[in-house]
């Protein structure tokens, strides 16, 4: 029988297509900044979880995700329908020919540059929806015109990305330079669902300001991990909505963190 593994993926990070038909994507979670603003990759399951040695939450700093149903991993050959990924910024639209990663950035293989990026996931088949939607709305703005390139639109803060296990429990496995890591994870006595959740985040929370546009912070780091041009931020729409406290004005107490496609903000 078969049981549902809910892969939830937040804070920085970047969704890049992988297929021409857009039915596999891979996920890379960003590491940038310098102290408490560094970001770290950071693995929590629930469930049934077995390992031999490494305990969770796990720091994945320079490693690549793979899952595995049983004891076969979940690749390529394991494609789903067409992703549009409408609840995500969709920066390819700035981009002639779709996107165009620098060279030696966005690689095959082992980083040998641990500023770049902290870990990737694959995601081939399964469904990838939005969660966590931001309460209004916001848009990529190319700086050297007036032009709105996607947008406006309430955006995803989070990604649930569900897979189908036949076997009676799935690995999850980080590859790192020089050791792997894995474990055995699996529903809880009658439940039919097990998770993981990744989230890369920082020690630093962005606070949205009322009364202004508010400008994502990171989204221009990721951004130049590609060679695209013009140079574009995401912005919010309209003026953040001021929080009333005691009948007075004040800001919003949340930050935001807005993973997408082809950049990420944070």
């Amino acid at each position: 029988m078969s049981w549902s593994l809910q892969v939830y993926l937040s804070g920085m990070f970047v969704i890049i297509p992988t297929s021409p038909d857009g039915s596999s994507h891979e996920a890379v979670f960003v590491s940038s900044g310098t102290g408490s603003d560094k970001h770290s990759c950071q693995i929590g399951m629930f469930g049934e979880v077995r390992a031999a040695t490494t305990t969770l939450p796990f720091s994945a700093d320079v490693h690549d995700l793979y899952i595995h149903d049983g004891k076969r991993e979940i690749g390529l050959n394991r494609r789903g329908a067409q992703r549009l990924m409408e609840s995500l910024p969709q920066l390819q639209y700035t981009v002639s020919g779709g996107l165009k990663p620098k060279a030696n950035v966005l690689r095959p293989g082992i980083p040998t540059a641990s500023n770049l990026w902290s870990a990737r996931l694959g995601l081939y088949g399964g469904t990838v929806t939005g969660k966590d939607f931001t309460q209004h709305d916001w848009e990529v703005y190319c700086k050297a015109g007036s032009a709105v390139v996607d947008g406006p639109k309430k955006l995803a803060q989070s990604l649930l990305y569900e897979l189908s296990i036949t076997s009676a429990y799935a690995r999850i496995e980080a590859r790192g330079r020089s050791a792997v890591e894995s474990w055995e994870i699996r529903p809880l006595s009658g439940s039919n669902v097990a998770e993981v959740h990744i989230r890369n985040s920082s020690g630093t929370t962005h606070q949205p300001v009322g009364g202004i546009k508010n400008e994502s912070p990171h989204f221009r780091l990721a951004f130049d991990l590609f060679t695209t041009t013009p140079k574009c931020i995401l912005i919010e729409s309209n003026a953040h909505p001021y929080l009333m406290v005691r009948g007075r004005r004040t800001q919003r107490p949340q930050g935001v963190h807005l993973p997408c496609v082809g950049g990420c903000t944070c």
